[in-house]
């Protein structure tokens, strides 16, 4: 192959690093051809499909985007199971390296670390608890949004026994769940789960009844409060996603980390700002907010993010202060 290359370079006056550029995305082209060979109809064809073959490949596209997203899963849990520095039977508070884990996954997906998180939880288990609904969802049998449901709504089954009757059901049963509404297809999840562990269930409905926002007072020198809380899983994530998007909204100058951007970012949100200030001080920042215009629009409320450049600064400082705590003198 290297002797070809020279030859080509010599032909075409085309140099070494260029071919093996073009080399390595015909490559990467055929492996996705590859990939979709399904015999289903692609976009160019259908155009001059008949009927029958656009509504056979909205079924058979669906199916291979279901046996993809298990196949993506799969592949987490792997990761996880080679990178965990402790065990992942009980999720991210079991392992100590799981914010680590996640940060690949994002890295790797372009997604948000809370839902990288999400995705991990997801895979490890199917991995582990459901390993017969993971089987049938491996098939394209089953849609994410469906088998993401079972996920969450057996997730508080601590019995083996009961959780391994409730994955044989769900796994035979699943398949007729697809056309039934959000609503419905939590009800009849929940009636298996009851069948098997009533328990479960009532914990379920105890956790929803529990969920609560706590804002701690606030602390006396750093001028912060600790906050917690339980929320639906749905409202969990539009937050998780509209901080991400509020943090990723600022210029690549702004100095705080993406975990203070996306606390700035809540506060923005409490105080009905629609984006987060930059903080990189710079006056001609496309990300900048006009404050007297989010003061009218807020009516009156401080903007979160509309802080000194200072602040930042000692944010750094306050950061490496946590690394490197200096000795006080006795």
């Amino acid at each position: 192959m290297p002797a070809l290359l020279r030859k080509l370079s010599t032909v075409g006056g085309l140099s070494i690093d260029r071919i093996n550029a073009v080399t390595a995305e015909w490559v990467a082209a055929t492996k996705i051809a590859h990939m979709f060979d399904t015999g289903l109809p692609g976009p160019e064809d259908l155009a001059t499909a008949d009927d029958s073959m656009v509504i056979a490949a909205i079924t058979g596209w669906a199916s291979v985007e279901a046996a993809a997203s298990a196949r993506r899963l799969a592949a987490i849990a792997e990761l996880v199971r080679r990178r965990a520095d402790g065990p992942t039977d009980c999720a991210q508070w079991s392992c100590d390296n799981w914010d680590s884990m996640a940060a690949e996954v994002a890295a790797a997906l372009h997604v948000s670390h809370g839902m990288a998180s999400g995705q991990m939880y997801l895979s490890v288990a199917l991995r582990e608890r459901l390993p017969n609904v993971a089987a049938v969802f491996a098939e394209g049998m089953l849609s994410a949004r469906l088998v993401a449901a079972i996920v969450w709504r057996t997730d508080l089954i601590k019995e083996e026994a009961a959780l391994a009757l409730a994955d044989k059901t769900l796994a035979a049963e699943a398949i007729r769940f697809g056309p039934l509404s959000v609503a419905k297809t939590e009800r009849a999840i929940d009636a298996i789960v009851d069948r098997y562990d009533p328990a479960a269930l009532r914990r379920t409905r105890a956790a929803a009844r529990g969920r609560d926002v706590v804002i701690d007072s606030p602390h006396g020198q750093d001028g912060t409060a600790n906050l917690w809380g339980t929320l639906y899983s749905t409202d969990a994530a539009v937050l998780d996603r509209r901080l991400a998007q509020m943090a990723h909204g600022v210029c690549d100058d702004d100095p705080r980390t993406i975990a203070q951007r996306r606390a700035d970012a809540l506060g923005a949100l409490a105080a009905g700002a629609e984006r987060l200030a930059c903080g990189c001080g710079n006056a001609a920042c496309p990300a900048a907010v006009d404050v007297e215009a989010a003061d009218a629009e807020s009516g009156g409320a401080e903007i979160a993010g509309d802080r000194p450049a200072h602040d930042a600064e000692a944010d750094n400082r306050d950061i490496a202060d946590r690394r490197h705590p200096r000795l006080s003198p006795a």
